[in-house]
């Protein structure tokens, strides 16, 4: 629990954006983002009864930057 996209999500129990997954801090796997071609990415929370019960993760191959 709070380690990469998906233990952060838990641990704070609130989305979270990464704008850029090269250069994203205590994310995990941005050598195989990198190789895929996954510029940006979201994690959510899934709860169930107001816990948290899971995390889903959505990356794209095309970078999304802050307005």
């Amino acid at each position: 629990m709070g380690t990469g996209l998906p233990g952060q999500v838990w641990a704070n129990r609130t989305p979270i954006w990464l704008p850029n997954t090269a250069e994203a801090k205590n994310f995990t796997r941005p050598g195989a983002a990198i190789a895929a071609g996954l510029e940006s990415g979201i994690g959510f929370p899934i709860r169930i009864n107001g816990e948290v019960s899971g995390v889903i993760e959505f990356f794209t191959l095309l970078p999304i930057e802050a307005d």
